[in-house]
C-alpha cells in the first residue's frame, strides 16, 4: 500500500474546486433575529429560518443545520400540546413522515415553553442549481393555535456541501 503525503492541494483549473469524497466543499450560513408566526392545526407555516446554497456538483449531499431559540405558546386542543417542524427544499417537503420530523412538546395547553432547538438533516438534492431550504411549523393536535416566537434571539441556517 502507498501513502500520499501533501502539504496543500491546489485545483488544476481555477473555479472547478477540489473534489474529494466526504470533504466539505463549501459552507453557507444565514442568520437573523426576526420571527413571530401564528399557525393552527392542519396548516403549515414557513418560519423565517431559510438559507440558500448553489452546489458545485449535482452529486453532492447538503448537510442542513438549523439552530434557533423559540418561545412557544399553544392554546386550544388537548391537554398535551406540540409543534411539528418539517424541512422544505424549494417547494418540496423533504421531511414529511413522523419518523423524520422534529417535534417540540408542551405538557399543558396554554403554557409557555422557551428552548434552544437544533434541526439537522442530510439531503441529496441532485442539482447544481441554487437551492433554498426553509423550516415549516404546524401544531401537532387538532384545535390548537400556536405562536412560534423567536424575535429576541439569533437563529442560524448552516448549509454544508459534502462531496460524494
Amino acid at each position: 500500500m502507498s501513502t500520499l503525503k501533501v502539504d496543500s492541494l491546489v485545483e488544476k483549473t481555477s473555479g472547478n474546486g477540489v473534489h474529494i469524497p466526504g470533504h466539505v466543499i463549501q459552507v453557507v450560513q444565514s442568520t437573523g433575529t426576526n420571527g413571530s408566526i401564528f399557525t393552527s392545526h392542519g396548516a403549515y407555516v414557513t418560519t423565517p429560518y431559510t438559507g440558500s446554497i448553489t452546489p458545485k456538483f449535482a452529486t453532492s449531499k447538503i448537510l442542513v443545520t438549523i439552530s434557533f431559540s423559540v418561545l412557544l405558546r399553544v392554546t386550544g386542543g388537548s391537554a398535551s400540546s406540540g409543534l411539528g417542524l418539517s424541512l422544505k427544499r424549494g417547494s418540496t417537503r423533504v421531511t414529511t413522515s413522523p419518523s423524520n420530523t422534529h417535534e417540540i412538546f408542551i405538557s399543558t395547553s396554554g403554557m409557555l415553553s422557551a428552548s434552544r432547538q437544533s434541526f439537522v438533516y442530510l439531503d441529496s438534492p441532485n442539482t447544481a442549481s441554487s437551492t433554498t431550504y426553509a423550516l415549516d411549523a404546524w401544531p401537532r393536535y387538532t384545535g390548537q393555535t400556536t405562536e412560534f416566537d423567536s424575535r429576541n434571539s439569533t437563529w442560524s441556517v448552516t448549509l454544508q456541501e459534502i462531496a460524494q
